[in-house]
């Protein structure tokens, strides 16, 4: 930047150079001031939902357990063994549902979907036509 030869002028330049220098300065701090205020307030607010509701989402639900898989060695009585033998009841449950459907007419098995579309679209069909022996 050029040098002026006015007095007046160099202290106006000088005085302009400061005070938008403290004005970016000031700003600066006071953006930071802000992002920490709203940090925290934003811990504060996660604080008190985690007192309402009882901790952490963490310790609410606590360990992922992944089935099949045992991620404590030292416990020996796993609740996932119990697991597997209902399964077995559930699927006799989920027969006699599909037994009513049928009885109801409301669901067909695939077997009897197959063997009503073959008779409704080949009726008459040679083939499907009942074999007699010849006397």
């Amino acid at each position: 930047m050029k040098v002026t030869t006015y007095p007046r002028l160099q202290l106006l330049i000088e005085w302009l150079r400061r005070r938008h220098s403290t004005e970016n300065e000031s700003e600066k701090t006071a953006i930071e001031e802000r992002g920490r205020r709203k940090k925290k307030e934003k811990k504060k607010k996660k604080e008190a939902n985690e007192r309402v509701r009882g901790g952490t989402e963490k310790e609410r639900v606590g360990p992922i357990r992944v089935r099949g898989c045992d991620t404590d060695e030292d416990d020996e009585d796993d609740e996932d063994d119990d697991d597997d033998e209902d399964d077995d009841d559930d699927d006799d449950d989920d027969d006699d549902d599909d037994e009513k459907r049928r009885e109801k007419g409301e669901g067909k098995g695939v077997e009897e979907k197959k063997e009503e579309s073959l008779k409704s679209s080949h009726r008459g069909h040679y083939l499907l036509m009942p074999r007699f022996a010849s006397p």
